[in-house]
Formats: structure tokens, sequence, C-alpha cells
């Protein structure tokens, strides 16, 4: 036949086409849900209102970069689980299309059902082989296969309509010049506001080692040789014989050196764990999203910021993440209960890539009960172990119970061992932190390095009738080291020994200004390397309790039974002998002057926010360190 046009072969797409634009559909995807995601932080710690736009590119970049990642790896995890299921799909489903679509489905609905039943059995049933949840799971399976038989009958059917246009626009090419832009447009964001610094700027360390008292390092008097590597760190810096904490338990401590705020102001301090429903779960303090940290004013001004340690207290869901960029937590071995050593491994490989420019925190828990120092430094102070294991909990349990009725009979030789083997440990971490210095020496970082000693509290050996820590608001548990050495050369490059009354709330006015930011507005904290004014007590709570310190006095008040207590710290450093009956004048001055401060510094509504309630994962990891029954 002439003329006859000849038909063209219907057009189609091969595998490596197919495989792309899933990658590419899943690398969009992403995206949108990281701007999203990145918006929702933006807006909920209100970096904008604030000021804080370089570190709000910042996060918005980071969102969408990892949502870009996770939806590329999903979409490729998909494609390639759906490839090796394809045969079998096409075997029980009649088809080669249909059992692509059926596969494709599974893989989808798989993914939500794995996410929903994790949810399900982790938060909500008590426990898998329960009849409960056994009837949940099967009950889950049915709605998760229903929903993969219903979406694949309504495919079947959509296959046999025309595809409009809108549609086969999305199945294009466009889509991925979506995701690109939005990728693209989110890490140029973090030039939109780049900080400007006037002058050169350190890089800034803080070691802190969790539960370490002041008392038995050797550059505060200490006779044991514990601390030989912090004592060489003080020789380079400034020692600060008077610093207190302004809690004596880990999450208020840390969260008033993130913030310069009380614990009364930012919120975190009862000590209690509260619980709710009828199921008993415990809901716990967080760190308010809207509370300006140390972490944030330093990001903000263009520091790279990292926190590796170990104490869920202060986990990602608890809030002390803002600000950093990477936040490597839970770092604890379990059978030996140490973590020094990987920390300092996974901290020197993020170093080999932000050498400069950087702000790490370090959280230590190796001197944190329960006390069993590894070898070779386990005995070299204590004697052969004795018969009960006070590492176990049931022991710490009794004990404290007992502490608490004021009718604990610990035997001498086990309440020494327990001593001998806290100071061993402290001799384990001193050698890690030793370790740590030379490598940053040898990276020729370190007389350019702002670096901070410190300590969140203390701890107690029945100095006052109870062990551990959290129990009161003596010395024992509130004065912790303090050293800071200054870059070299530079204008406070010196040894120096301050014997005036600080906090650990003056850290965070004293890192800004060495990094040449403004002074954040509503802080409390001093800068220590400024010039200080006229000397000033520190301040510290435990629920009820709050105490004031100076160099001469402690004077502790509480607030619900109105019971006072003040020592003369020069002639009974032990807190020993309380003076009220003997200076009634001066214990009414000091009362006056804690009223007028809980007066000044109380923000309406810090002690109503809601908090979080904490999964069963959590709760075992607390249980470990002792916190939860």
């Amino acid at each position: 036949m002439t003329g006859a046009r000849p038909v063209a072969a219907p057009r189609t797409t091969n595998s490596v086409t197919v495989i792309a634009r899933v990658v590419l559909a899943g690398l969009l995807a992403g995206a949108v849900v990281g701007w999203v995601d990145g918006l929702d932080r933006i807006l909920e710690n209100r970096y904008l209102s604030q000021g804080l736009s370089h570190l709000a590119a910042r996060v918005l970049a980071a969102q969408v970069w990892a949502g870009a990642v996770a939806g590329v790896t999903f979409a490729a995890a998909g494609t390639g689980a759906v490839l090796v299921l394809w045969p079998a799909g096409w075997l029980f489903l009649g088809g080669r299309q249909r059992g692509l679509r059926g596969v494709a489905l599974a893989t989808v609905v798989a993914y939500f059902y794995a996410r929903v039943g994790l949810w399900m059995n982790r938060d909500l049933l008590p426990g898998l082989f329960e009849l409960p949840s056994v009837l949940a799971n099967l009950g889950l399976t049915a709605v998760a296969a229903g929903v993969w038989w219903t979406v694949l009958r309504l495919t079947d059917r959509l296959t046999r309509w025309p595809i409009p246009r809108p549609v086969r626009w999305t199945t294009g090419w466009a889509p991925a010049v979506l995701a690109v832009l939005l990728v693209a447009g989110s890490q140029a964001g973090r030039f939109l506001a780049p900080p400007e610094l006037e002058t050169p700027r350190p890089e800034i360390l803080i070691l802190l080692v969790d539960a370490l008292r002041a008392d038995r390092l050797g550059v505060y008097g200490y006779h044991r040789d514990t601390s030989p590597h912090i004592d060489a760190l003080a020789r380079d810096g400034w020692t600060f014989t008077q610093a207190t904490a302004p809690a004596s338990w880990t999450k208020p401590s840390i969260a008033s050196l993130f913030t310069s705020l009380y614990p009364h102001q930012h919120g975190i301090g009862s000590g209690s764990w509260s619980r709710i429903g009828t199921r008993g779960e415990i809901r716990v303090d967080a760190l308010d999203a809207q509370l300006l940290t140390l972490a944030e004013i330093l990001a903000n001004g263009g520091y790279r910021t990292i926190a590796v340690g170990h104490n869920h207290h202060l986990t990602e869901q608890l809030g002390f993440a803002q600000g950093f960029d990477t936040y490597i937590w839970g770092l604890k071995d379990d059978e030996t209960f140490t973590s020094a050593p990987e920390m300092h491994r996974r901290f020197l490989g993020w170093l080999d890539r932000h050498a400069h420019g950087f702000f790490a925190y370090l959280h230590y828990i190796d001197v944190h009960w329960p006390y069993l120092p590894p070898p070779p430094f386990a005995g070299r102070f204590s004697g052969p172990a004795p018969d009960v294991n006070y590492n176990e909990h049931d022991f710490i349990d009794t004990a404290q119970a007992a502490a608490r009725r004021g009718d604990l009979d610990l035997d001498r030789d086990v309440l020494a061992h327990m001593s001998d083997s806290y100071d061993e440990q402290i001799q384990f971490v001193d050698a890690e932190i030793g370790k740590l210095v030379a490598e940053l020496k040898s990276r020729g970082i370190y007389d350019s390095s702002l670096i901070i000693f410190t300590a969140d509290h203390g701890e107690e050996f029945l100095e006052h009738g109870q062990l551990a820590h959290a129990t009161s608001l003596y010395d024992v548990l509130l004065r912790v080291p303090l050293i800071i050495k200054f870059p070299c050369p530079g204008p406070h490059c010196a040894t120096r020994t301050i014997g005036e009354q600080v906090d650990l709330i003056d850290l965070l006015p004293t890192l800004v200004a060495q990094a040449g930011l403004d002074r954040p507005e509503g802080i409390e904290g001093r800068n220590l390397a400024g010039p200080l004014p006229e000397p000033s007590p520190a301040y510290s709570e435990r629920g009820e309790q709050v105490a004031l310190r100076t160099v001469d006095h402690k004077y502790i008040y509480s607030l619900s039974s109105g019971a006072q207590e003040l020592y003369e710290l020069r002639s009974d450093p032990g807190e020993k002998t309380n003076t009220v009956r003997e200076h009634p004048e001066l214990a009414r001055a000091y009362l006056e002057q804690l009223l007028e401060w809980v007066a000044r510094t109380s923000r309406p509504g810090a002690g109503d926010r809601p908090g979080v309630v904490l999964d069963e994962e959590t709760l075992r990891k607390l249980r470990a360190l002792g916190y939860v029954e």
C-alpha cells in the first residue's frame, strides 16, 4: 500500500532510567522533608527572632542534606529489595508488571509497618509475648496486609486509565531538577549570614569529668598522685580554687553551664521523676528549645561544634544537643564502664576534618559510680575486694535508702575500698586526658586552644551521711575543679591561682568573650578573664533547698521548712558545725541576700515546662547509672 506511514513503536523506559528516577524521587522527598524539619527546628528555637541567622542557615542546610541522604538511601535500598523480590511477585501475583507493583508496594508498607510496630512495642505495649501485645501485633499485621492489597487493586485499575499530562510530568526529569535546586539552595544558605569577627578566635575545648571532686586532685592539695596530667594542665593556665557547681547532680548543672542560668531559671533541677498516667510512664525535665545555649552562640559565630560523651541525662531527646553540629552520645563500655578512649577516638577523627575554628565538649563518665577502674589502675590504692559488691544496684539502692533514714551501717573497709577505687578511676581518666593533650600538641593546636577542665558536681563517701551525689548542697558535691588554659601567646597566657568565688555559669560569658562575640542578654554569669567586680557569692539549688557560698561562708536554706545552716569554711572546710545559733545576725543577712537573689532571678513559668516521657531504652540506661529504681 502506497503512502502508508509506519506505525511508531511505543516508547519504553529501560531499567536504568527507572532506577535513576526512583532514586531521584527519594532525593526529592528527602529534601522536602529536610526543609520542613529544618524550618520547624528554626521556628522552635526562635533562631531568627534572636538574630541567629547564620545558625539558622546551618541548621537548614544540615537538615536538608540529612533528609536528602536518607531519601536516596531509602530509595536505593527499596529498589534493591524490589529487584530481589521481583521474581516471587511475578510468580505469585500473575504477571511481570503486577508482580513489580506488588513487590514495590510491599516494600513501602513493610517500612511503615516496622516503624509503627517498633513504636507500639517500645512505648505502648507491656511485653512482646504478653497477650495484649500479641493481639495488637496481629492486628497491625492484618491492617498492613489489608492496606497493601487495597492499594494493589487500586493500581490495577489505574493502569487501564490514560495517564494525565501532570502525572507524566512528575515521572519525567523535572523532579530531579527540583530536588537538586532544593538541596543546592539549602547548602548555599550557609553563606547568607557569615559571621564577621574582628579578632582571631581560639579553638575551644571543654573537658568535663562527671562526679569529680576538686579535693581529689593534686593541684587542689590531695596527698595521692591521682592527677599528674591534670596538674600539668593547671601549670599552663589559671586554677580557680573556689569554683562551685549550681547543682549537685548532672542535668541541672550542665544546663546551667550551657545557658548561664540558674536551675530555677532554666527549669531543670527538681531531682524528681514524675510518673504520669496509669501505666507509670516517667516524665523528666528537658532543656527548653527556646533557651540560648553556648553551642548555639558559638555555632552562630562560625564555630564547628561537637559534643562527645556519656550520661543519659544529657541525651539529644532531652534537648542538650542544641547548637551542636555533631552529637556523639552514649559511649560507655558496659563491661569496663569506661568511655574516655572511645570518646577520644571519635573526637580526634572529627578533628581530622575540623582542625580549626572548633568548639568541642567532652563529657567523661569514667569517675561516676559504679567504681570499676580498669587495669592497670585497679588495685593501685585499694586492697583486696570486700565480700560486699558495692557496684550492684541492690547494694547502692539499699544503702542510699538507709542513708536517707539515717541508719546506714556501712563497714569501714567497704567504704574505704569504694573511695580508693574512685581515686583509681580518677587516675585512669587523668592518664587518658594526658594522651589527648599530647595528641593536641603533636597536631600543633594545643598552644592556640582555649581549654577548660572542670566537673559538673562531686561525690560523697559518708562525709555527711550520704553516698554518691544529688543528696545535699555541701562542698563535697558542689566544689568542683576549674582550670582554664588560655591561648598562648596571648594576654592571659600565664600560670595563676585565683581564690575568688566563681561559678560554672561564668563559663559561657567567658568563652563568648574569648571568641570575640557579644554577650547575650539575660544571662547571669561573669567574664572570668575580664576585670571582676566586687566579690560575688555563688548560688546552688537542690529542690526546695538553696545555698549561698562565699570564700568564707556557706549558708543553706530550705524554702519549704525554713531550716538554716551556716558554716565557716576557713575554719570548718568539712562543714561539720552549724553556727546559725552562734551568728544569728550573719545568718539573717545571708537569708535576706539569698531571698533577694531568688526574687530577682525568678522567671514566670520556668518550672512549668512539660518535659518529655522517657522510653524504655533510656530508662534501662539510667537504671544502669543508679538513677531510676
